[in-house]
Order: structure tokens, then C-alpha cells, then sequence
């Protein structure tokens, strides 16, 4: 057995099990030596600081990533994660929204979604405050259902190969799905040709291609009524792609390799994922979550972070923008000018939905001196919009 130590900072954490994708692969060569010591992201708290709390450790993390592929799990305030067997994600796409097609998450509200236009490379999404709900159906099924991390269209590599690489975008979403799976799945948009050797083709989006994660990670079940229960935060950089959900304090982190680097090395061009939609949506298939009952009410809280490595990591404070990523939708509206940015230690935004037609807006986190609340700050999107061809 290896063990793989990352040093931040604030604490070491250290990996045990064998170094490979599951629990049955081989061990990757790590040179001559049984330790390969990296830097992890700082995560905020000095190594001074007092016991760490729940939300402290898993930022702390949730921020480390490994230098290596496969499915880890650990629990608070344990600082090892060990590794645990890979599974395999269902064969499902989650739709991208079409021109023409619906564009809103539900009723007739657009989604609320954050924009940072000098890059993103990890986000962060949660539910703080979830009062009403008891049920929820997709496609019928009682408590099915998807939260949905997704980046921007953007152009990657795979589409020189397209029929018109110009009109050919990609697109990553970082998935938990409510049947215990969480997986990263990946869009060519407008690739005409025959899709590249591992993707697929669907009828519900054609000239589409898409694919799943070489292998996916087991998480808890949880019924719509636990949805405060659950953050997910995905993240990318040029050599793997992030999936980490957070449930009862438990972290389960899967690292696959990078398909489509939305967010490439220092050297290797623009960080092309510049906005972040986050919300909870049907159980794929263009779906939706329908909500039980008139007395639902969410408020959905995103952070975003941009940086190569552990020196230059920055938490900007994001801009509400509206827009659509998913063709997912579900059954609540927007509670009008509930988007608020955030500064402080995380940077953020926040904003509400319901199906209570006398819903408020949640109150947003109160502001560290000198990082004010910007309140109804929303904005038309900061995204390369998809090519309305079809």
C-alpha cells in the first residue's frame, strides 16, 4: 500500500489505499519514493486557527485535491480519505437546453445562475434553507431528481473534429443523481459527424454527442425532503475533473481524468468556464422536478473559485446573471430580486424559489466588514451563447 500525503497549510491529509481507480486496479508508479508530497489549496484558516468546525473541514477538504484518479470518501473530522471502489454511472443523457426549447426553471422564470468572467475552476452549491417540501415527482417517480453543477458552452479541443468545428461547443456538468450516484457527464454540441470513439449520439438531441465518466462514486439516497442535506462542488483543471458531494458530513470525492478542460494550465489558454448554473432539476431526459403542494420554498447558495494551483487561488464575488444551461427544469419560480452577492470568507451568492405564490426571499448571509451585499444585482449572462441553427 501507498500513501499519498497532500500538505496545505492548515493541515496534512493523507490518502490510504491502493493508488488506482477502484479498489481492484493496480498501484500507480510514484517514482522511488512511497510519499509524493504536494501543495494543497489553502484553505482559508491559518494553521493557528481553534478546532476546525463541520463547515471549515469541509472546505478545507474539498479544496485539496488529489493527484491522482479514483473514488475516495472520509468522514468529519477525520483527515484521511481512503479509497473506496468505483461504480459505474447510468446510461442517461441530461439534456442540454435548445434554442426555441424551454429556458426556464420552471413557470416562467429564467434560471439564476453565476458569472466571473475571468474564470472559474471550482464551484460550490447548496441548499441552505428548504421549508415546504415533502415530495417531489420526475417523469412520475416519486423523490427522482438530479442537482446539476454545469458550466458554460465553451470550445474544446474534440471539436476540431466536428462537421463545423466553429459551431461545435462543449459542456461538462458535474451530476448527483437522487438514486446514489454521482458522475461527471460531457456534451459535444453541434458535432454533426459521427461521434468520437466512447461518446454517443442521442435522438432527443441531435447532432449531439455525449458521455459519462469512465466510472462514477456511490453516495446515500436522500429523499427531496433531505435536499439541505447535500452540497455538491465540482471543479477542473488540465489534468483531472473534480466531483465532490458532501452528505451528513461525509465527503465522497471522485477524480476522473479531464475529457474536456474547461479550464486548461497556466500556459495553455483562456479559462474558458466563466459561468455556473446550480439548481434542482427533473431525473434527466429533459425532465422535471415537480414539486408537491404550493408551500415550497429553496434557496440555493453558490460560491466560485479561479486559480491553476494552491498560490494563486482567488473567491471573487460573483454576478447574479439569468440564463440556461440544462434543458432540466423544475417546478418552482425565481422569487423576483432575491439574488444577492456576497463578500467575505467565502464570496457568494444566494437567491430563493418557491411555488408559494406568497413566497419572500430568503435572507442572505450577512456581510464581513468591508464586503457589502449587493441585493437584486442581476444581470444578462456572461456566456458563449449557443448557435440557434437547428
Amino acid at each position: 500500500m501507498r500513501t499519498l500525503r497532500i500538505i496545505g497549510s492548515f493541515f496534512a491529509m493523507t490518502i490510504v489505499g491502493p493508488l488506482g481507480c477502484g479498489s481492484n486496479d493496480p498501484a500507480e508508479p510514484l517514482g522511488d519514493e512511497s510519499e509524493a508530497t504536494v501543495h494543497a489549496v489553502n484553505a482559508e484558516w491559518p494553521a493557528t486557527a481553534p478546532a476546525r468546525t463541520p463547515e471549515q473541514w469541509r472546505r478545507a477538504i474539498t479544496r485539496q485535491h488529489p493527484s491522482k484518479t479514483g473514488c475516495f470518501q472520509v468522514t468529519y473530522p477525520d483527515t484521511t480519505l481512503t479509497e473506496v471502489p468505483c461504480t459505474k454511472a447510468p446510461v442517461k443523457p441530461l439534456m442540454p437546453a435548445r434554442p426555441g426549447g424551454v429556458t426556464v426553471v420552471g413557470n416562467s422564470t429564467p434560471d439564476t445562475i453565476a458569472s466571473n468572467p475571468s474564470g472559474i475552476s471550482i464551484a460550490e452549491g447548496s441548499f441552505p434553507v428548504v421549508t415546504g417540501v415533502t415530495d417531489e415527482q420526475s417523469n412520475g417517480v416519486s423523490n427522482a431528481y438530479t442537482l446539476q453543477m454545469n458550466t458554460n458552452y465553451f470550445h474544446p479541443a474534440l471539436c476540431n473534429g466536428a462537421a463545423d468545428p466553429s459551431r461545435c461547443m462543449g459542456w461538462q456538468q458535474f451530476i448527483y443523481q437522487s438514486n446514489g450516484i454521482g458522475f461527471i457527464q460531457y456534451w459535444l454540441l453541434n458535432y454533426g459527424n459521427t461521434c468520437p470513439s466512447g461518446w454517443m449520439g442521442t435522438p432527443l438531441a441531435p447532432g449531439d454527442c455525449f458521455r459519462n465518466s469512465d466510472s462514477a462514486i456511490s453516495v446515500p439516497s436522500l429523499p427531496i425532503a433531505n435536499l439541505s442535506e447535500i452540497t455538491v462542488i465540482g471543479a477542473a483543471d488540465s489534468v483531472y475533473d473534480y466531483l465532490y458531494i458532501v452528505i451528513a458530513g461525509t465527503v465522497y470525492n471522485f477524480n476522473p481524468p479531464t475529457v474536456l478542460e474547461p479550464t486548461p494550465s497556466p500556459d495553455g489558454g483562456p479559462n474558458q468556464w466563466v459561468t455556473t448554473e446550480f439548481n434542482v432539476f427533473g431525473d434527466g431526459n429533459g425532465y422535471q422536478a415537480t414539486f408537491s403542494g404550493s408551500e415550497s420554498t429553496i434557496a440555493v447558495k453558490l460560491f466560485v473559485f479561479n486559480g491553476h494551483n494552491a498560490d494563486d487561488l482567488v473567491n471573487p464575488v460573483p454576478a447574479c446573471a439569468t440564463g440556461k444551461f440544462t434543458a432540466e427544469t423544475n417546478s418552482l419560480t425565481i422569487v423576483p430580486n432575491s439574488c444577492c452577492t456576497f463578500g467575505g470568507s467565502p464570496a457568494g451568492l444566494q437567491f430563493t424559489e418557491s411555488n408559494s405564490p406568497s413566497a419572500t426571499a430568503v435572507p442572505c448571509p450577512q456581510p464581513s466588514p468591508g464586503n457589502p451585499i449587493a441585493v437584486g444585482a442581476t444581470r444578462a449572462a456572461w456566456f458563449w451563447p449557443r448557435p440557434a441553427f437547428f
